[in-house]
């Protein structure tokens, strides 16, 4: 990130951008409250991380994707996975927009972009828990990266995949990142068995299942061999790793689910339908 952006960029954070990832808990708690003590290495990692994502995600996005002109971010926060995006020239988006609730983290997802000279990319602040501000069948691509974990409530969940199924084109694709639930420890808070133990103002994960419902209709793509692919590039490890059988087992001890969905082409996209079927989801 260019200069003067960056230190525009590490102001923004030194004031609270990114500090909050919870916005719908019913008590102010942990990670949803904003505050101002942050560490450096967290504002170090945060000011990479548009070339963390263009080091492990975009790659897999460009392979599977290929060339959109249309790409939503969802839960942007400071826009590292949304210019990352937009600046993938395999992807060639005429336009990526990244959206958040959070006031400050869209301001510094806007100086970001500027640092990076990502025209291509625009942000919008949202309300939490109302439909996306986008109509049907808009978009060629969803992301919704380290966002489903921060939501508190298994309805509330339901509801935003209902959004995004709704806004995704037909033939499209969503991609869903949210940190794998089958560990020791939850991954953000580090509390031991957090994503089976909810706690108000604390994240925890989904279960395959458990997304594989929310996302009923959609086809998933198998993106694990391709996963542990590079993965064994990256350290130097034997080809016969990526087989389907080792790569699918492998992919269980790795800290992320990643989740590659595509929406057939007779998908209903109505509002109606998809909210129905929301509401039909968090009854079960």
């Amino acid at each position: 990130m260019r200069e003067p952006y960056q230190t525009q960029f590490r102001k923004l954070l030194c004031e609270g951008a990114a500090v909050q990832d919870i916005h719908d808990s019913p008590t102010s708690a942990g990670y949803a409250v904003t505050h101002t003590h942050v560490a450096e290495p967290w504002i170090t990692r945060e000011i990479r991380r548009v070339e963390s994502h263009q080091a492990h995600l975009i790659p897999l996005l460009e392979n599977f994707v290929g060339t959109v002109p249309s790409i939503l971010d969802v839960g942007c926060s400071t826009g590292g996975t949304t210019v990352a995006l937009g600046l993938s020239r395999v992807l060639n988006a005429r336009e990526v927009i990244g959206v958040d609730p959070n006031k400050q983290s869209i301001a510094a997802a806007r100086v970001r972009a500027q640092g990076y000279g990502a025209d291509n990319t625009r942000f919008v602040e949202i309300d939490v828990g109302v439909p996306l501000p986008f109509p049907d069948s808009q978009f060629h691509l969803i992301t919704c990266v380290s966002v489903l974990e921060f939501i508190s409530s298994p309805k509330a969940r339901a509801f935003l995949a209902s959004e995004l199924i709704r806004t995704t084109r037909p033939g499209g694709f969503i991609f869903i990142a949210t940190p794998n639930p089958f560990r020791l420890r939850e991954h953000h808070s580090r509390r031991f068995f957090g994503d089976f133990r909810p706690r108000d103002g604390y994240p925890w994960s989904s279960t395959p299942t458990q997304i594989q419902k929310m996302f009923r209709g959609l086809n998933c793509i198998n993106t694990g061999r391709f996963v542990i692919g590079e993965m064994a590039n990256r350290f130097g490890l034997p080809r016969p790793l990526t087989l389907p059988p080792v790569s699918v087992l492998l992919c269980w001890l790795l800290p992320w689910q990643k989740i590659l969905l595509q929406k057939r082409e007779n998908s209903e996209t109505g509002c109606g339908a998809m909210r129905g079927r929301a509401e039909s989801l968090t009854e079960r």
